[in-house]
């Protein structure tokens, strides 16, 4: 097989280091959701709190958060785009967590992550998912992509 170029690499190792999250989710292993994150990570998710600052703090959002998943779990993501420059990187896509267990699926969430490229290889330094929320009703507004 042909050597990739950098930013052929670069993209993708980031893509492996999103699958990586993926099945660590789907294996409930909420050590693995936070291997690839910085020890000083920012993510702002869609629960509360309105924060999470640190690695550990990640960790123990998905070690609440995964007991509360019955079923089968799994991870969908649709238009995913990377761009890299140099040691930085960002993502964005729609993103969903399906459980089977559950009659009503979760909602799409706006995902985007900043990444940089450390001794390690690539480690996620901030993270943000949000949902559209239609303010005349102030329901959110999220259907499948």
């Amino acid at each position: 097989m042909p050597e990739l170029d950098t930013t052929a690499r670069d993209l993708l190792e980031i893509r492996q280091l999103i699958a990586a999250w993926a099945q660590a989710l789907h294996a409930r292993d909420a050590d693995g959701l936070s291997e690839h994150y910085a020890t000083g990570v920012r993510v702002f998710d869609v629960g509360p709190p309105l924060e999470h600052r640190g690695r550990s703090a990640y960790r123990a959002l998905w070690a609440q958060c995964l007991p509360y998943f019955d079923g089968d779990i799994s991870h969908q993501t649709r238009g995913l785009e990377i761009q890299v420059s140099g040691d930085l990187a960002f993502a964005h896509c729609l993103s969903r967590i399906t459980d089977q267990a559950q009659t009503q699926p979760l909602p799409w969430v706006r995902t985007t992550l900043c990444l940089r490229r450390g001794e390690c290889g690539w480690e996620v330094v901030h993270e943000h998912a949000s949902l559209p929320v239609d303010y005349a009703s102030g329901t959110i507004a999220s259907s499948a992509p």
